[in-house]
């Protein structure tokens, strides 16, 4: 089965390009988006988003696309990790959210496991039963 396609939604340049080259690394081709609502015209297994980028009311948008299927990974900036937007994010459905500064091997991972189920029955990390 071929890798899921995912939605970025990101404002900060470096971030984007940072998780495009990782997400194409983990072989997800990748979708630059320009708001949350773009991400419906077009499928995908899921959006990675900055909290920031998800508009005037990110719940109702993190809600909206996990709704449609989607799995939704949300990245918040590190001043924000341990406040009242990490409580938001987990509770409005979000498959995980990450810190935007962790490291690669960090990020990479908790990705890879966070969209292993949108792969069906092979995850990212290799075929079943295989090291």
């Amino acid at each position: 089965m071929a890798p899921s396609r995912v939605h970025l939604l990101v404002s900060d340049a470096a971030l984007g390009a940072r998780l495009s080259q990782l997400l194409q690394g983990l072989g997800h081709p990748v979708t630059a988006l320009g708001d949350p609502d773009a991400a419906g015209r077009e499928p995908a297994g899921a959006v990675l988003a900055a909290w920031g980028a998800m508009g005037r009311d990110p719940k109702a948008a993190v809600k909206r696309l996990s709704k449609r299927g989607r799995k939704v990974l949300l990245f918040l900036d590190p001043a924000d990790f341990f406040g009242p937007a990490l409580a938001k994010a987990l509770s409005c459905g979000a498959a995980d959210v990450l810190n935007a500064d962790s490291g690669d091997s960090v990020l990479a991972g908790r990705i890879a496991a966070a969209l292993a189920g949108s792969r069906g029955e092979e995850d990212v990390l290799g075929s079943p039963g295989k090291d």
